[in-house]
């Protein structure tokens, strides 16, 4: 994060799954190892009623020096969830993280981040959903809360500019909806009230 204050690093991760192989402890150690500050991941696979899994990723995170913030799925069937991981180093030094928010599907979780000499960060971890249409609705109701100082990390299922997605075959061109909301969010700034985006207690996971 460039600009006066201390130097703070910043790394989001589709991790695909985060309940086998060790995945979740050692996705957050290779993050620690890099010295990366603020974790972002998305695609955990836990749902909300799991509450061993829950507790074994909180466990996780503490024993590796991170304070988690989780938004698991809603249904045992769903693929997404999302999380946020501060360094306890950041927090010790006078940060504080606080929830702000929790999609009730898991796909998106914010929090507030109060750095000394930087003041607030509006931190999210995003999960985009995969069908077009339900994306789109998305990114509309998510475009009232994002702010001047908002970093945005995640998986958005699509991209804003198409010839720089180098790993996408040009003979297999995908459906790209959202993207121009994308791009609009990226230069929000004033934010209005949605009744659909306000936290709920039972959703999220927060240590």
């Amino acid at each position: 994060f460039p600009g006066e204050g201390p130097k703070i690093a910043f790394a989001s991760a589709n991790v695909r799954g985060s309940i086998n192989d060790n995945k979740f402890y050692r996705s957050i150690l290779e993050m620690r190892n890099d010295k990366i500050d603020v974790i972002a991941m998305q695609e955990l696979n836990v749902h909300r009623q799991d509450v061993r899994t829950i507790e074994s990723h909180k466990h996780a995170a503490n024993s590796l020096g991170y304070k988690l913030f989780l938004a698991p799925t809603a249904t045992r069937m769903q693929i997404g969830g999302t999380a946020i991981l501060v360094a306890q180093t950041l927090l010790d030094n006078g940060a504080i993280a606080t929830l702000s928010h929790s999609h009730p599907k898991g796909n998106s979780i914010r929090i507030k981040l109060v750095i000394p000499s930087i003041h607030n960060l509006d931190v999210w971890s995003i999960y985009a959903p995969a069908d077009s249409t339900q994306r789109r609705e998305f990114f509309l109701r998510m475009a009232a809360f994002v702010k001047p100082n908002s970093i945005l990390m995640g998986d958005f299922n699509c991209v804003e500019d198409i010839p720089l997605d180098t790993r996408r075959s040009s003979n297999t061109p995908y459906e790209n909806t959202g993207a121009d909301i994308l791009t609009y969010i990226t230069d929000i700034t004033s934010t209005s009230p949605d009744q659909n985006l306000i936290p709920r207690a039972d959703t999220a996971v927060q240590e």
